[in-house]
Order: structure tokens, then C-alpha cells, then sequence
């Protein structure tokens, strides 16, 4: 059953240093019910060969599904490799995985299942019976419940008052893991006292029955405990596919675009969005996938249990509509329905069979799928009556939905007034990766507050967006060429707070005084004429900064900005072609707050670190094209706050590279990448002492792994890709380990 630990089992047994050691290539793939043939095998060819590929998906969009399922035959078949397949429920999905992976597997590779149907796991390896998962005894559950529970995670110090109470409430979850920690996260929101946790007790025995199902019981009830201003943040998650990666900043910006967040003091609502998010991670109601260089939350899921009790709560309460594939013949009305997510490719071919007038109430439309990715729509062409016919028939949020996703042969005009005014109550429009020309009627949706979406071609973003004068994130994916935004952008002022751009976006036009003071985030902007008007020195609650086409005209100006940027935590620059990064910016005392910068262009030399250096209390730090010709490791090496280094393409240009002694002494992650002359490196001494993971790929004169590595033991992961032959003959010659003899 789900709960048992099956997942964090597999993550525990593959992410052991001695098991990742083992094997060549590592990969993940999470099947669930809902999955594609195709997505299965592009995941395991992302996790394979991510190292390898540049333009991953680019790579993968080229090629049939026959053509990449023999990529990655090809690929594993000479690898020791380690694949794991979490939440696999048929014999069809392992089938079909079971193309691209050797059969032979004499080199010692492994695959991994986790499943709730044991009749697959037979049927994958009838020669390995299936490890059992059993449910936890009754001191394994109050051992467990403790470490919830209890503020020290031990079961010794629990109250003696409390301890017989507490029992009686773990032994309510029947010794499934999955209860007994959401359970345990309840009670480490309530007092530790004996009054409190009977009222607790009271509350879950209410709440089961004889002959219920007792988890789900439990379950709800730890959605039922949430104070008011969780409970929607929770159902949101009904949105996520099952088992998808759910980015946190995404999340947190749609949350505050639909009003569940409010700013307390001084704190901004994005820093109450972030206190939310790790609030339910420690009430054990959503997981932490992956996190940032800074602490904080970069991706999430939901269990798959906790994802059918938001589902449910919300769809009794009209939150949320969800369309998936399978859905064909169950229409129910969406009158009173708030949000609408679409799961799947064919998601909105059902869509199209529900009711015209059904539509009003919507706040929000999300689009999850995988095809539709590859196409463009022209949403500014008429292809008349037939198109009028689908207007009327559709309805205007429903079609403009189908419009983003329905692909080339959807080609309509957004000038109709009449058919948008049912589209006006919108808030989000969230239709990540899907390639589109915004209608020039967009400005009539005067209550979005967040609107992501690719653009596709030449198309500017039309004028009319000056008009969204609640828009708070504006999220622009420029896939095929540099996007000009409108002067009419600085007419969004005071509301805007992220601005976005996947690629270079310029903006036309000359900026008022009171232009955009809210900004929190600039990203992908391209330098101009608005630079030298002082506005970027007026946007004081900038946090995230990325300013392209930089070149001399624009150096005094933006160092006169950064000065004043007091809230600044990170910052990315790009010169224009032939320009360099002007030294000056580094060697610039302003900035103490800066925390992350990348430098995509070329560097005369690096400043001396020093007190007053920008560079000094970085925790990460990427170069690209930089050209360095003296080895940037002897001055980086210095900076003592220093986690993660990315040296990528053509960052150093010389042949040889030294991390002197006690370098870098907080550094816990280094990539070099593209280093097209380096041939040899060494490591002296104690530097590097809390490296974790190291990245090595496409050093094409690289022969062999750096000196001294091999006493560097504090290094758990060690991935190499693309490298020269003599390189990996070393590898291999040894385990697909080369710590070469010091």
C-alpha cells in the first residue's frame, strides 16, 4: 500500500556513497498511473546523459521515440549503471523501459523497482523475489512518532504524562510510516501538554470509524488541524500532476497572485510565501525535493495519498477542476469551479465538450502536458467562419486555453470585447513551455495577476499588456529569438514584482520617475538607453538582478545603480559581443548583501580579494567565457564563504590549474566545464576539505582526475561526462574510480 516507505527506501538504498560509487550512471524515474511511453524513456535519457548533452532538449525534440529509446540502449549498453523506477503499477510501463535497457547486464548493472502491485514485480524478474515492506511495529511506530512529535526526536524524553496518550494515537495508524509522521507533525504544533494532546486523541478517534479506512481518516484530519491561512495553500497542490517536481517559486508566486498571502511587517509576501511552504514540510504534509545554495525550498511533491486528499477537498468545495486524458464522458458543470487545470495532450479536446456558459467563475487555467511544447500558435489570425462557430461554442476561457495547447492548425483573433468579458475574472494564466503569440486583447483581462507564458518567433508582447494594471509577475519565455517588450511596460508600476525573461528581452521606450518601484526581480533584460536615466538605482527592493548586452556606454550607470541596491542577494551579467566586464564591478565595496553572481563574459583578471571585494561574502559563483589566462583558482581559493564554483565554458583559457593549500575551505560544489585547454590540475594539501560533489565534463585535453583528490574524503558524488578517452580507460582501468596514486 502507499505510505509503507517504498520511495524513501529506494532513495535511501541508491543515494548511499558506497551504491553511487558502484555505478557509472545513475537514474530516477517516477512512473505513477499516469504516464507516457515516450516521457518514460526521455526521463531516463535526462538522467543518464544530462552530463553529456548540452542542448538536452533540443537533442530529444529531433528524435522519434524508437530513435531515443536506441540512444539510450546504446549508451547504458557498454555502462555499469544503476536505474531506479519509483511507483511503477503495470506491466506495460516496464515493458516498454524494459527496451532501452541491455538485457544481458553482465557488467554488474542493476534496476530497482518500487511498485504496490506485486503481480509487476514478479512479472519484471520472477528470479528476485520482491521485497516486502511490512508495517511498523508497535515501538517502531512510537520510536518513529517521536522524532515527529517531540521537539528533541527522541521517544526518551517525552513526557511520561504524555506517553501512554500519544501511543494510543500511533496505534490509530495501524504502523503505516506515512501516517504516523503526518500525525506526529500535528502534535509538534500543539503544546506539549496532557490537555492538549487528549483533545488530539478525542480528534482522531471522532474522526475513525469501524470498517473506515483509518489512514485517510488520519490524513485529513492533519488537514483539517491547518490553521485558515494553510488550508488553501494545501489544496493548491491538487493543481501538480501526480509526481511531478513542483518548483517552490512557482508555487509561491501563484499563491500570492491568488490572494492566500498577505505581508506581515516588514516581511514581504514572498518571504510568507517561503515561512508557508516550510511550514507544511514540517507539518510532514509535502516533501522538500531539492534545495537551494541559500537553505531555501527550490523544488517539492506531495505523496501520492496527500495528493488524492487535496484533490478531494477540493473538488467538494468547487477549488479546483481537474482535466486529464481519461476523463472522456464524465463532464460534470464547471459553473462554480475556480480553477482548471489540464493534464495531458488530449486534456482539452474533452474540455471542448463542456458546457458554453461554464466558464465565468474561473480564476485560474494551468496547462500540464508534453506535446503541445513543440508547438507554435498564432492566436492574432482569423480563419473565419469556422473559427466564429468554435467562439460561440467553446466559450472564451475554455477556448483560449485551447488555443495555447491545440496546436498550428488553431489559429483565431483575440478582437472580440463581448467573448473576453466572460474571461474577466481571471488571476492566473500559467502556460509554462507552451509556445504562443499573446492576442493583442490581453490588456482586457484587467485582474491577471500572473501570466507566464513562451512567446514564439519575432512577435513583440503586444502593447496592451500597459493596460494589466494588477499584474504582479510577468513571465516571459522567449524560445526562438530576442523579444522586445513595449514601452508600456513601465506603465505597470507600483504592482509588478518579477519580471522575467527566459532569453534576452529589450524594452523600448524611456522610463518615468516612478517606474516599477516594487521590482523584486529584473532577469534577462537587455541593457539600454533606460539605464542611463537612473531608474535601475530607484528599484531599492531588487533581490535577483540579470542585465544582458552590457558595454562601456552603460558602465558608469550600472555601478552607480548597484551602489544603492542595498537588497540585492543576486546578480548576472552579459556584455555585448566583443565587450568585457568592466574589472570595476568587482573590485566595488558595495554589496555586502550579494550572495550569488555569474559573469557570462569575458574578464580581463579577477580583483584580489580583499574586505572590501564583492566577491567576499559569496556563497556561489559561476563564470562563462570569461578567458582568464591566469588560473582563477589561486585567487577564488580565498574567498572564504564560497559553496558552489561553476567554471564553465572557455573561463580559463590556460593549461594548468591549482587549488593551493587550505583552499577554498567552504567550498561543497565545483563544476568544470568547456575548460578547452586545460590539461592538467592539481590539488595541494587540505584545500577543498567539505567538497561534496564534483562535475567534470567536455575538458577535452583533461587526461586524468586532479591530484590530491583522492584525500578529499568528504566526496560523495563524482560525475564525468564527455571526456577524453584516455580519461575514462583510467576510470574504467579502476572501478570507474580513478584517485589516482599520490
Amino acid at each position: 500500500m502507499g505510505g509503507l516507505g517504498k520511495t524513501t527506501l529506494a532513495k535511501k538504498v541508491s543515494s548511499d556513497p558506497r551504491i553511487k560509487q558502484h555505478f557509472a550512471r545513475h537514474a530516477w524515474v517516477y512512473v505513477s498511473q499516469a504516464y507516457t511511453d515516450r516521457g518514460l524513456v526521455e526521463s531516463i535519457f535526462k538522467e543518464l546523459i544530462a552530463v553529456d548533452k548540452v542542448r538536452m532538449n533540443e537533442s530529444i525534440a529531433k528524435l522519434t521515440e524508437k530513435e531515443l529509446k536506441k540512444v539510450v540502449y546504446e549508451y547504458l549498453k557498454e555502462r555499469r549503471y544503476l536505474v531506479v523506477i519509483d511507483d511503477i503499477w503495470s506491466r506495460e510501463a516496464w515493458e516498454n523501459i524494459k527496451e532501452v535497457l541491455p538485457a544481458e547486464m553482465l557488467n554488474g548493472s542493476k534496476v530497482l523497482l518500487t511498485t504496490r502491485n506485486r503481480d509487476v514485480a514478479l512479472h519484471a524478474d520472477r528470479q528476485s523475489p520482491p521485497f516486502d515492506l511490512k508495517l511498523l511495529g508497535e515501538e517502531e511506530s512510537w520510536e518513529l512518532f517521536c522524532k515527529k512529535a517531540i521537539p528533541t526526536k527522541c521517544a526518551e524524553h517525552c513526557p511520561p504524562n504524555l506517553e501512554e496518550i500519544g501511543r494510543q494515537m500511533v496505534a490509530k495508524c495501524s504502523g503505516l510510516p506515512l501516517a504516523i509522521i503526518v500525525l506526529g507533525g500535528l502534535a509538534l504544533r500543539k503544546e506539549q501538554s496532557e490537555e492538549e494532546w487528549r483533545k488530539l486523541l478525542k480528534s482522531v478517534s471522532w474522526q475513525l470509524r469501524e470498517g473506515e479506512d483509518q489512514i485517510s481518516k488520519i490524513l485529513a484530519l492533519s488537514y483539517h488541524h491547518l490553521p485558515y491561512y494553510l488550508k488553501p495553500c494545501f489544496l493548491y497542490f491538487a493543481i501538480f500532476p501526480e509526481d511531478s517536481l513542483i518548483s517552490a517559486n512557482r508555487l509561491q508566486l501563484r499563491w500570492i497572485a491568488e490572494g492566500f498571502i498577505e505581508a506581515r511587517g516588514e516581511e514581504t509576501m514572498e518571504e510568507v510565501a517561503e515561512e508557508y511552504l516550510e511550514e507544511l514540510v514540517h507539518r510532514s504534509l509535502i516533501q522538500v525535493a531539492e534545495r537551494n545554495v541559500l537553505g531555501g525550498i527550490d523544488a517539492c511533491r506531495i505523496h501520492d495519498h496527500l495528493l488524492d486528499l487535496a484533490i478531494s477537498e477540493a473538488k467538494g468545495m468547487n477549488f479546483i477542476h481537474v482535466i486529464k486524458n481519461n476523463d472522456e464522458g464524465n463532464i460534470v458543470t464547471l459553473q462554480k469551479t475556480r480553477r482548471l487545470a489540464l493534464h495531458g495532450d488530449k486534456s482539452w479536446d474533452i474540455a471542448q465538450q463542456y458546457p458554453t456558459d461554464s466558464a465565468g467563475s474561473l480564476r485560474a487555467i494551468t496547462f500540464f502536458g508534453t506535446e503541445w511544447r513543440k508547438r507554435d500558435i498564432n492566436t492574432d489570425s482569423c480563419c473565419g467562419k469556422c473559427i466564429r462557430k468554435m467562439w460561440f461554442r467553446l466559450g472564451c476561457v475554455l477556448f483560449f486555453a485551447s488555443l495555447l495547447i491545440a496546436g498550428p492548425r488553431a489559429l483565431v483573433s483575440f478582437h472580440r470585447p463581448r467573448i473576453l468579458m466572460s474571461m474577466k475574472l481571471l488571476r492566473v494564466i500559467d502556460l509554462h513551455g507552451v509556445t504562443i503569440i499573446l492576442p493583442k486583447a490581453i490588456g482586457e483581462l484587467i485582474h491577471l495577476r500572473y501570466l507566464n507564458v513562451q512567446v514564439g518567433r519575432t512577435k513583440s508582447i503586444p502593447s496592451s499588456i500597459g493596460e494589466l494594471i494588477n499584474l504582479q509577475t510577468l513571465q516571459i519565455q522567449n524560445k526562438y529569438s530576442t523579444t522586445k517588450l513595449p514601452r508600456a511596460i513601465w506603465k505597470l508600476q507600483s504592482n509588478l514584482r518579477h519580471l522575467e525573461c527566459g532569453d534576452s528581452c529589450s524594452i523600448k521606450g524611456q522610463p518615468s520617475a516612478d517606474s516599477l518601484p516594487n521590482l523584486q526581480t529584473l532577469s534577462s533584460i537587455k541593457a539600454g538607453k533606460w539605464l542611463n536615466t537612473g531608474l535601475l538605482e530607484k528599484m531599492i527592493n531588487l533581490r535577483k538582478l540579470s542585465i544582458c548586452g552590457i558595454c562601456n556606454s552603460y558602465e558608469k550607470a550600472l555601478l552607480d545603480s548597484l551602489e544603492k541596491l542595498n537588497n540585492l542577494i543576486e546578480l548576472e551579467l552579459t556584455p555585448e559581443d566583443e565587450h568585457e566586464i568592466p574589472t570595476s564591478i568587482l573590485t566595488a565595496s558595495h554589496q555586502k548583501h550579494l550572495r550569488l553572481l555569474r559573469l557570462k563574459g569575458k574578464l580581463e583578471r579577477l580583483p584580489e580579494v580583499n574586505t572590501q571585494s564583492l566577491l567576499t561574502n559569496l556563497i556561489m559563483l559561476t563564470l562563462e567565457f570569461s578567458e582568464l589566462k591566469e588560473d582563477p583558482l589561486v585567487t577564488l581559493g580565498k574567498l572564504d564563504n564560497l559553496q558552489v564554483l561553476v567554471l564553465g565554458l572557455n573561463a580559463f583559457v590556460g593549461k594548468e590549474m591549482v587549488c593551493l593549500e587550505r583552499g577554498f575551505p567552504q567550498l561543497k560544489q565545483l563544476e568544470i566545464l568547456f575548460l578547452m585547454s586545460l590539461e592538467e590540475w592539481k590539488i595541494e594539501e587540505e584545500a577543498m576539505p567539505r567538497l561534496r560533489k564534483l562535475t567534470i565534463a567536455h575538458c577535452l585535453n583533461l587526461v586524468m582526475l586532479p591530484h590530491g583528490l583522492g584525500k578529499i574524503t568528504s566526496l560523495q558524488e563524482l560525475h564525468v561526462g564527455n571526456m577524453p578517452s584516455a580519461f575514462t580507460q583510467r576510470l574504467r582501468a579502476n572501478d570507474d574510480l580513478d584517485l589516482e596514486e599520490d
